[in-house]
């Protein structure tokens, strides 16, 4: 449960890179799995479109898969949406960020708007009451969902070429900072697992819940920054790069792999040579 549980929290990374990618109007989708151990645990789908007007709609889905379902069994669909900012001096303005998913059977939900920039949370099942502490309202404030958080900082990954950025995400549960940075370039060998090979740029990011630890966990366990990489690469000659690889640390199982399977834009796609395992 525990490396499930990080990488739902981090799969979010993926989505985002594709929302830099879309054209105005133009949906992007793509697929990919997360192996841990080469052992193919998750399924990942992701769907988003940008407006003429800087308004953005990314949606998720993620499923269990393999052996994984034998020890957890769950799926989890999530959408957001808002304006990014298209100035410096402007702030990303999430609208909506809405979470609906099923772990060993238990319905999970969360909703939440945005009110003069501070989240307010209109559906918690269950109430955190029954498992995390609660996140102070000062902690709250100023915060975005991840995806609308990391579709801004992607954002500006595509229009600069580099990773910088951070930003204070709030799920209505979870309090994470989050942080990026520009390692280099890189040229990734094709893997019978994905569809990629080729040139990319490689971007270092750390997560680091703050508050809403569950309260049987460990809390300084929880609390340990979760490192990983994310491999970009350009696979359509007038979009920027998307993610075509991810390393996450998943804290004690190790090393969480994901890689794309699939991607298609306004018609155009790439599907995999072979499924994958």
């Amino acid at each position: 449960m525990r490396v499930l549980s990080v990488l739902a929290a981090c799969l979010a990374v993926l989505a985002t890179p594709i929302a830099a990618a879309a054209a105005e109007g133009a949906p992007v989708r793509a697929r990919y799995v997360a192996y841990v151990a080469g052992i193919p645990v998750l399924d990942l789908e992701a769907e988003v479109a940008f407006g003429a007007d800087g308004t953005y709609r990314l949606a998720t889905a993620l499923r269990t898969r393999g052996i994984a379902s034998l020890f957890v069994s769950g799926e989890q669909n999530s959408q957001s949406e808002g304006v990014l900012p298209r100035r410096p001096e402007e702030r990303l303005r999430p609208a909506r960020y809405v979470m609906d998913g099923t772990w060993n059977g238990r319905v999970r939900r969360i909703a939440l708007d945005y009110v003069a920039g501070m989240p307010v949370v209109r559906t918690l099942d269950p109430p955190n009451a029954e498992e995390r502490e609660a996140v102070p309202p000062d902690l709250q404030s100023g915060t975005v969902d991840a995806l609308s958080a990391l579709a801004g900082l992607m954002r500006s990954v595509a229009e600069t070429g580099r990773c910088e950025g951070e930003a204070k995400m709030f799920d209505g549960r979870r309090r994470t900072d989050f942080v990026a940075a520009t390692v280099g370039e890189a040229v990734l060998e094709r893997d019978r697992r994905g569809i990629f090979a080729g040139r990319t740029t490689v971007c270092r990011f750390e997560g680091r819940q703050v508050a809403g630890f569950y309260r049987n966990w460990d809390r300084e366990e929880a609390a340990k920054p979760r490192q990983g990489r994310a491999w970009m690469a350009r696979l359509f000659a007038d979009a920027p790069p998307l993610p075509v690889r991810l390393e996450l640390d998943s804290g004690w199982f190790g090393t969480a792999v994901l890689y794309l399977t699939f991607v298609e834009r306004t018609g155009l796609a790439t599907a995999v040579s072979r499924p994958a395992p």
